[in-house]
C-alpha cells in the first residue's frame, strides 16, 4: 500500500515538475519572413516584412558594411519602415527580429538594401 502511493506521489511530482519546466521555458520565437528591401533614388531606404502573431513589436538594426549605424522599435501594428538619409558612399543592409515582451529571436538573414530596376 505505501509502495502505490509514493509511485502515486512520484507521478504527481513528475508532472509539476514538468509544467513547472515548460512554465519557466521560454518559447522560442523566430525572425519574421518575407523580408524585401529597396533603396530609393533620393537615399530612402524600405524594409518591409510579413507580420508574426502573438508579438509586441520588431527591431530593425540597420547596417553599413560590418557597422551598426542604429536600431529602430515599432510596435507590432508595423510592417513596412524607411530609413531616411543613407548615404551613396555606404552599402546598407538590415536584419529584423521579433520583440514578444521582454523576449527577442534572432535577428534574420541580412537583407542589403539596393536600388530596383524598373
Amino acid at each position: 500500500m505505501v509502495w502505490m502511493q509514493m509511485n502515486s506521489v512520484k507521478k504527481i511530482l513528475r508532472n509539476k515538475i514538468k509544467q513547472l519546466t515548460s512554465f519557466f521555458q521560454k518559447k522560442k520565437i523566430n525572425p519574421p519572413r518575407n523580408i524585401s528591401t529597396e533603396l530609393l533614388l533620393d537615399g530612402t531606404g524600405v524594409v518591409s516584412w510579413s507580420r508574426s502573431a502573438e508579438v509586441t513589436g520588431y527591431l530593425i538594426q540597420v547596417m553599413a558594411g560590418n557597422t551598426a549605424v542604429t536600431n529602430i522599435s515599432v510596435d507590432s501594428s508595423v510592417d513596412t519602415v524607411q530609413i531616411h538619409n543613407l548615404s551613396p558612399a555606404h552599402q546598407y543592409s538590415v536584419c529584423v527580429a521579433v520583440v514578444r515582451g521582454d523576449t527577442q529571436s534572432a535577428f534574420s538573414e541580412s537583407k542589403a538594401l539596393y536600388l530596383k530596376s524598373p
